[in-house]
C-alpha cells in the first residue's frame, strides 16, 4: 500500500473498520446482546456499502481513462 495515496488509505481504513465491526458483532452475539449485535450489523452493512461505492467509482474512472 502506498501510504500517500488517499484512495488506498481510504480503502485500508474502511477495511479495518469492517474488521472491527465483524469482531464487535461476533462478540455481541456470543454474549447474547442482540441490540449491540444489530447495531454492529448495521455498521458493517454501512461500511461494506461505502467500500463498494468507493471501488465502483474507481472502475468508472478507469473506463473513462481507457476511452480517452
Amino acid at each position: 500500500m502506498n501510504a500517500t495515496d488517499p484512495a488506498e488509505f481510504f480503502e485500508a481504513t474502511i477495511q479495518q473498520l469492517i474488521a472491527n465491526a465483524r469482531r464487535d458483532q461476533a462478540l455481541a452475539q456470543a454474549e447474547g446482546d442482540r441490540l449491540t449485535a444489530i447495531k454492529a450489523r448495521v455498521r458493517l452493512d454501512t461500511l461494506d456499502t461505502a467500500l463498494k461505492i468507493h471501488r465502483a467509482g474507481f472502475k468508472v474512472a478507469e473506463r473513462q481513462r481507457a476511452r480517452s
